[in-house]
């Protein structure tokens, strides 16, 4: 909770993690991030750097292996090196759930990271959930193989309600064989060495 980037995790195996309680709040502590729940709601401010580190077999309704809940804060993370293995979500957010909601100001970077076999109705291997403010999604080098979506985003959704700015960025990520799309409804990006920018 509230944690600044001095405050490094590295090498670690993160692995059966539970969080499926059944508190009807989105991003409630009982039942999203199964692996890691990162707090910087209401004026927090989180920026934990995460490196080298295995997020496998955790579930939960939201956000599987890690929920960053930056609601009207900043839930910032950077991912380093890190694999995200068979990890599962009732609802969004297989792997990973950026909860940019209200006056949100995430950044949220991933360098060299891969999600396999990872499971959730939105965005099996990451979900972004935007709001009213500007957040950021930024990817380099990342691999996203064989994620399965009951909806889509089999690799990655994202949602921007509210009339906020969404600033999605991706650099020389690999998309193999994502179920149903790899990124929300209708973007199939399996060419090796993609690069989007989406605004």
């Amino acid at each position: 909770q509230n944690v600044g980037p001095q405050t490094v995790i590295d090498g670690f195996v993160i692995t059966l993690g539970n969080a499926n309680g059944e508190d009807r709040t989105i991003g409630s502590r009982v039942r999203a991030g199964g692996g890691w729940y990162d707090l910087a709601s209401d004026s927090g401010n989180s920026k934990p750097a995460i490196s080298n580190c295995t997020f496998v077999l955790n579930h939960a309704l939201e956000g599987g292996a890690f929920y960053a809940n930056g609601f009207n804060g900043s839930s910032s993370p950077s991912f380093r090196n890190c694999s995200f293995f068979n990890n599962k979500a009732r609802l969004d957010g297989g792997s990973v759930y950026c909860d940019g909601r209200g006056e949100s100001t995430n950044v949220v970077y991933l360098f060299n990271c891969i999600f396999q076999n990872n499971y959730s109705s939105y965005g099996a291997g990451i979900y972004y959930g935007n709001g009213a403010s500007q957040t950021t999604l930024m990817l380099e080098k990342c691999i996203f193989k064989e994620n399965k979506a009951t909806s889509w985003g089999g690799g990655i959704s994202y949602t921007n309600a509210s009339g906020g700015f969404f600033d999605f960025q991706m650099n020389e990520c690999r998309f193999e064989k994502n179920y149903p799309t790899d990124v929300n409804k209708n973007l199939f990006l399996s060419e090796p060495d993609q690069d989007l920018a989406r605004r």
